[in-house]
Order: C-alpha cells, then sequence, then structure tokens
C-alpha cells in the first residue's frame, strides 16, 4: 500500500504536515507590502475621484450656463453670481455625493470602485451616509493641516504604528481591499 503525505503520521520524527508541497510561508514583511500596495491604490482613487466628479458637475453648470445665457440678457450680475454658485455648490456637492456612494452598497466611490477597494466600518459593515460626510471633511481638514508640517510629522509616526490616516481613526473606519 503507497503512502501519501497526507497519510503520514503527525507522531513520527520529523515528520508534520507542515512538510508537504502545498504549504507556502507567508513573508514576514507582509504588512508592509499589502499596505504600500492599498496606498498606491487610495491615492489613483483619489486623483479619478477629484478629476471625474468635479468635471461632471462642472459640465452641468456649463450647460446651465449655457441656457440661461440664452434665456436671459446677459449681465455681469448673472455671471459673478454664477461663478460664485460654482465655487460654492461644486464643493458640497461633491461631499454630498461622495458620502453617497461611500455609504452605499458600493462602499467606495466611483474611484475606489475602479481600484477594487472599499470603505467599511471596523466591522466590515457599510458605514453611515453621516459617517461618510464626516470622513470626508476630515480629509479636508487633515489634508490642509499637513501645511503646518508638524501634523505631517505626527500622521507619519502615527501610520506607522496603526496603519490608519487620522481621518479614518476618527471616523472609525477602515479602507481595504474589495475581494
Amino acid at each position: 500500500m503507497q503512502k501519501n503525505s497526507l497519510d503520514t503520521d503527525v507522531n513520527e520524527p520529523g515528520s508534520s504536515f507542515l512538510d508537504t508541497e502545498d504549504f507556502v510561508p507567508i513573508a514576514p514583511n507582509w504588512r508592509k507590502k499589502y499596505y504600500l500596495r492599498v496606498f498606491k491604490k487610495r491615492v489613483v482613487a483619489f486623483l479619478l475621484d477629484v478629476f471625474f466628479i468635479p468635471t461632471i458637475f462642472c459640465i452641468i453648470f456649463i450647460l446651465i450656463a449655457f441656457l440661461f445665457a440664452v434665456i436671459l440678457p446677459s449681465s455681469k450680475s448673472y455671471d459673478s453670481v454664477f461663478f460664485l454658485l460654482i465655487e460654492i455648490f461644486v464643493p458640497v456637492a461633491m461631499f454630498i455625493v461622495l458620502a453617497k456612494m461611500e455609504s452605499s452598497k458600493w462602499k467606495g466611490t466611483v474611484g475606489k470602485r475602479i481600484m477594487r477597494i472599499q470603505i467599511t466600518d471596523n466591522y466590515g459593515n457599510s458605514i453611515s451616509f453621516w459617517r461618510a460626510l464626516w470622513r470626508n471633511i476630515l480629509k479636508v481638514l487633515v489634508f490642509f493641516s499637513y501645511f503646518l508640517i508638524i501634523p505631517a510629522i505626527i500622521q507619519y509616526f502615527t501610520f506607522k504604528k496603526t496603519r490608519k490616516f487620522f481621518h479614518d481613526s476618527f471616523s472609525k473606519t477602515i479602507l481595504g481591499e474589495r475581494l
């Protein structure tokens, strides 16, 4: 009777079920590689979101402005109000749209969906709209605080320890790869 590798007796000296060909050891620095890969995906997803979503809103506003230009007589007051609305409405709309997408079943924005990453709570569930909105507001505040240099240094050492950015820590969310 032939004996295969799974039939070996664990009690035999020098034999173990780990001696089979199927065993692949895990690299000790797997977390560092994982977080670097996810960080690169985060950056690309952010750039995709920052480019596509405002572009769509601006196209909509240009179409609306064109319609107003045709319907209403040209006036400087309309132009200044229109550009003021763009400056206010596009960022606010972006916050709302991004938060809605992150709290949906997609668990992320279009960029995150393309890069196959998702936003969840600490237990892997979808986050609420308000938590997603809070996370996006924190993201902007943290970004602008980096210009003060000290928060950027603190973020660097905190990220090395916890592998979370401030806006993810404060909003109690996790960004990970989508399966």
